[in-house]
C-alpha cells in the first residue's frame, strides 16, 4: 500500500525562495545584480567560505551529454555572429545564458543546496507559482502596491506605468507579464495533474496542491491569456494519467462540469468583493473584462471587424526569401522581424541548420529525464511538458525563454542525482 505523500512537511522556505529569485531573475532598483546571478554568487560563496567540506562533485555522464547539442549550437550560433559582423549578438548571449549562468546555478542548487527529489521539486516549483499567483492578484487589487513595485522594480516588456493594460495585467515578483509569464505559470496546471493523479496526497498536501492550482488560475487571468490553452492540455493530462494510475472512474468525469462551474462561481464572487474594497474598481473590470473575454472571442470568431487571431498568427508565418539566409540565417534579425512565432524567429536568426541543433537540443534533455524516470506517470508528465512547449512555441519563442529553461535545467540536475551511472 502507497503511504502518505510528505511534501508539505519536506519543504522549506528558503527552498522556495532560492527557487523563486533564480527562476524569475528579478532585477530591484538597489541591487546591481539580478536575483537569478546574486543567488549563484550566494551559493557560490557559501560552498568556499561556509561548506568546503560538502564540495563533492556531482557527476553523471548522461546528464552532461545531454547538453552536448546545445554546446554544438552555441558553437554554431558563435560562428554565424561573428561571420555576420557581431551586429546582434542577442541571440548568442541566450545561449551562453544558458549553458552557463542557468545550467550552472541549476547544477548548484540541486547538488548542493536543494538536495531533495525530483518530486519535490515539482512540489516547490508548484508553490512558487501560488505564491507568484497571489502576488499577481495583490498587484491588481492594491494600487499602493502596484506603485510600490513601479518604484523598487524596474518595468520591462509590456507593462509601463502609464498604460491602461498595467491596470490589469499586472505581475508578480518578476520584471514584466504578458503571454510568456500567462504560458509559464500554466505548467503548473501540469504539474498539479501529475499530483493528484500519481500520489497518495496526504490531506495538507491535497489541499497544499489544489489552492496553489487556484492561485495560478488567477495568476493566469491577470497576466495574459494564452495560459487558459493549457486548461484542456492540463485536462487531458490528468485523465491520461488517472487512466494510467488505475484510477480512472466515470465518476471523475464530473470535474469537466464541476470546473466550469465553479470558475464562474469563484469570478462572480471575487469581482463583487473588489467592487466592495473598491467602489471605482468596476470601470477596471469592466476594462478587463473586454479584454479578457469579449476581444478573445472577438477574435476567434472574427465580430471585431480586425483579423481574428487564427488569420494573425498564419500571417506571422514567413520564410527568408534568400536561401543563404534560410539555411545559415542572420543574427542581426533576432528581435527585429515582426513575428511572434518562436520556430520562424529561430529560422531567421540562425538558420534551419541552427534551428534544427536547437530545437534538437531541447528535445534531447527530455529525452535524458524520460529515459532516466522512474515512473510511467512522470514519464507521461514530461512528454505532455514537451507538448505544451511545442504548442506554445508557435505564440511565443518559449522554448529559449529564461523561465523555462532554467526549470528545464534544474529537471535534470535534480533527474541527475537519482540515476546511478
Amino acid at each position: 500500500m502507497l503511504e502518505e505523500t510528505t511534501f508539505w512537511e519536506r519543504a522549506k522556505l528558503s527552498h522556495v525562495f532560492l527557487l523563486l529569485f533564480f527562476i524569475f531573475s528579478v532585477k530591484f532598483l538597489f541591487i546591481p545584480l539580478n536575483s537569478s546571478r546574486f543567488v549563484i554568487l550566494g551559493c557560490f560563496v557559501t560552498l568556499l567560505i561556509i561548506r568546503r567540506n560538502e564540495l563533492i562533485f556531482y557527476f553523471n555522464k548522461n546528464a552532461f551529454k545531454a547538453f552536448s547539442i546545445l554546446v554544438l549550437y552555441a558553437l554554431y550560433t558563435a560562428i554565424i555572429t561573428l561571420f555576420n559582423g557581431s551586429g546582434n549578438m542577442a541571440n548568442l548571449f541566450v545561449i551562453i545564458l544558458l549553458l552557463f549562468q542557468i545550467a550552472g546555478g541549476a547544477y548548484l542548487l540541486s547538488a548542493f543546496f536543494i538536495k531533495e527529489d525530483l518530486n519535490q521539486l515539482l512540489y516547490l516549483l508548484l508553490l512558487v507559482f501560488g505564491i507568484q499567483g497571489i502576488l499577481i492578484f495583490i498587484n491588481f487589487i492594491f494600487p499602493a502596491y502596484r506603485e510600490l513595485m513601479f518604484v523598487i522594480m524596474p518595468l520591462e516588456g509590456n507593462i509601463t506605468e502609464d498604460s491602461i493594460t498595467s491596470v490589469f495585467r499586472t505581475r508578480g515578483l518578476m520584471q514584466s507579464s504578458g503571454a510568456s509569464v500567462s504560458a509559464y505559470l500554466a505548467t503548473g496546471l501540469l504539474m498539479g495533474a501529475y499530483f493528484l493523479t500519481s500520489f497518495k496526497l496526504s490531506k495538507i498536501d491535497r489541499r497544499i496542491i489544489i489552492a496553489c492550482l487556484l492561485c495560478i488560475v488567477i495568476g493566469i487571468v491577470f497576466t495574459g491569456r494564452t495560459g487558459f490553452i493549457m486548461i484542456p492540455v492540463a485536462l487531458l493530462a490528468y485523465y491520461t494519467l488517472l487512466i494510467i494510475n488505475n484510477k480512472f472512474s466515470w465518476k471523475s468525469l464530473l470535474l469537466l462540469i464541476y470546473i466550469p462551474i465553479g470558475s464562474v462561481l469563484f469570478y462572480f464572487l471575487i469581482k463583487e468583493m473588489y467592487i466592495l474594497i473598491q467602489p471605482e474598481g468596476e470601470i477596471i473590470i469592466r476594462a478587463w473584462e473586454k479584454w479578457a473575454f469579449d476581444q478573445f472571442l472577438d477574435s476567434f470568431n472574427g465580430s471585431s471587424g480586425k483579423s481574428n487571431t487564427l488569420a494573425a498568427l498564419r500571417s506571422f508565418i514567413f520564410l527568408p526569401e534568400d536561401d543563404s539566409h534560410l539555411l545559415f540565417g542572420d543574427p542581426t534579425s533576432w528581435g527585429v522581424v515582426r513575428t511572434d512565432v518562436g520556430y520562424i524567429r529561430m529560422i531567421y536568426a540562425v538558420g534551419v541548420i541552427g534551428a534544427i541543433l536547437f530545437y534538437a537540443g531541447i528535445i534531447r534533455l527530455y529525452f535524458f529525464m524520460m529515459a532516466h524516470a522512474k515512473t510511467l506517470s512522470i514519464q507521461v508528465f514530461y512528454g505532455f511538458l514537451l507538448l505544451w512547449g511545442v504548442i506554445i512555441e508557435y505564440k511565443e519563442p518559449m522554448f529559449s525563454h529564461f523561465y523555462f529553461t532554467s526549470t528545464i535545467a534544474l529537471m535534470v540536475f535534480f533527474n541527475m542525482r537519482e540515476v546511478k551511472d
